[in-house]
Protein backbone atom coordinates (compact mmCIF):
# COMPACT_ATOMS: atom_id res chain seq x y z
CA UNK A 1 0.00 0.00 0.00
CA UNK A 2 0.89 3.42 -0.16
CA UNK A 3 1.38 5.65 2.63
CA UNK A 4 -1.12 8.10 3.84
CA UNK A 5 -4.67 7.24 4.31
CA UNK A 6 -5.62 3.51 3.47
CA UNK A 7 -9.02 2.15 3.54
CA UNK A 8 -9.81 -1.04 4.42
CA UNK A 9 -12.91 -2.39 3.02
CA UNK A 10 -13.69 -5.63 5.07
CA UNK A 11 -16.23 -8.34 4.13
CA UNK A 12 -17.11 -11.34 6.82
CA UNK A 13 -17.62 -13.89 4.60
CA UNK A 14 -17.34 -16.57 7.52
CA UNK A 15 -19.58 -17.80 9.84
CA UNK A 16 -18.59 -16.20 13.04
CA UNK A 17 -17.56 -12.75 14.14
CA UNK A 18 -14.26 -11.42 13.17
CA UNK A 19 -12.68 -8.07 14.01
CA UNK A 20 -9.77 -6.11 11.84
CA UNK A 21 -6.57 -4.55 14.18
CA UNK A 22 -3.67 -3.14 12.18
CA UNK A 23 0.19 -3.02 14.28
CA UNK A 24 2.86 -1.49 13.03
CA UNK A 25 5.83 -3.73 13.81
CA UNK A 26 9.08 -5.32 12.87
CA UNK A 27 8.19 -8.82 14.84
CA UNK A 28 7.11 -11.81 12.46
CA UNK A 29 3.39 -11.93 12.04
CA UNK A 30 3.61 -14.92 13.67
CA UNK A 31 5.45 -13.97 16.61
CA UNK A 32 3.47 -11.12 18.00
CA UNK A 33 3.42 -10.79 22.07
CA UNK A 34 0.52 -12.63 23.57
CA UNK A 35 -1.51 -12.11 26.82
CA UNK A 36 -1.89 -14.94 29.35
CA UNK A 37 -5.29 -15.88 27.63
CA UNK A 38 -2.98 -16.85 24.60
CA UNK A 39 -4.76 -13.75 22.38
CA UNK A 40 -2.42 -10.95 21.21
CA UNK A 41 -1.22 -8.39 23.94
CA UNK A 42 -2.57 -5.20 22.09
CA UNK A 43 -0.23 -3.34 24.36
CA UNK A 44 2.43 -5.63 24.82
CA UNK A 45 6.20 -4.77 23.68
CA UNK A 46 7.18 -4.51 19.82
CA UNK A 47 3.66 -3.46 18.63
CA UNK A 48 1.88 -0.35 18.29
CA UNK A 49 -1.89 -0.49 17.17
CA UNK A 50 -2.59 1.82 14.55
CA UNK A 51 -5.70 0.69 13.90
CA UNK A 52 -9.07 -1.51 15.41
CA UNK A 53 -12.37 -1.78 14.33
CA UNK A 54 -13.90 -1.11 17.31
CA UNK A 55 -16.64 -3.37 17.68
CA UNK A 56 -16.93 -7.29 15.83
CA UNK A 57 -18.10 -8.18 12.79
CA UNK A 58 -20.93 -10.54 12.66
CA UNK A 59 -21.17 -13.02 9.21
CA UNK A 60 -22.28 -11.80 6.08
CA UNK A 61 -21.42 -7.90 6.98
CA UNK A 62 -18.97 -5.22 5.10
CA UNK A 63 -17.40 -2.18 6.92
CA UNK A 64 -14.74 0.07 5.75
CA UNK A 65 -12.28 2.21 8.43
CA UNK A 66 -9.07 3.77 7.33
CA UNK A 67 -5.86 4.78 8.71
CA UNK A 68 -2.77 7.25 8.21
CA UNK A 69 -0.09 4.94 7.82
CA UNK A 70 3.30 6.19 7.49
CA UNK A 71 6.13 3.91 5.11
CA UNK A 72 6.71 0.72 7.46
CA UNK A 73 5.88 -2.99 8.07
CA UNK A 74 2.10 -3.65 9.86
CA UNK A 75 0.92 -6.87 10.32
CA UNK A 76 -2.76 -6.90 10.24
CA UNK A 77 -4.86 -9.56 12.22
CA UNK A 78 -8.11 -10.78 13.80
CA UNK A 79 -7.33 -10.85 17.73
CA UNK A 80 -11.01 -12.99 18.98
CA UNK A 81 -10.17 -15.92 21.28
CA UNK A 82 -8.17 -18.10 19.35
CA UNK A 83 -8.37 -16.43 15.78
CA UNK A 84 -4.80 -15.16 15.94
CA UNK A 85 -3.00 -18.94 16.37
CA UNK A 86 -5.30 -20.16 13.88
CA UNK A 87 -3.46 -18.19 11.31
CA UNK A 88 -5.77 -15.32 10.93
CA UNK A 89 -2.96 -12.70 10.64
CA UNK A 90 -0.83 -11.20 7.48
CA UNK A 91 1.69 -8.83 6.74
CA UNK A 92 1.20 -5.10 5.07
CA UNK A 93 4.13 -2.89 3.34
CA UNK A 94 3.58 0.46 3.49
CA UNK A 95 5.56 2.27 1.06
Amino acid sequence: ARGGQVAFRIHNDGPSAHELLVFRTTLPEDHLPLAADGNVNEDGPGVTKVLDTGTDLPPSTNRTVSATLAPGRYIVICNLPGHYRLGMHTTLIVS
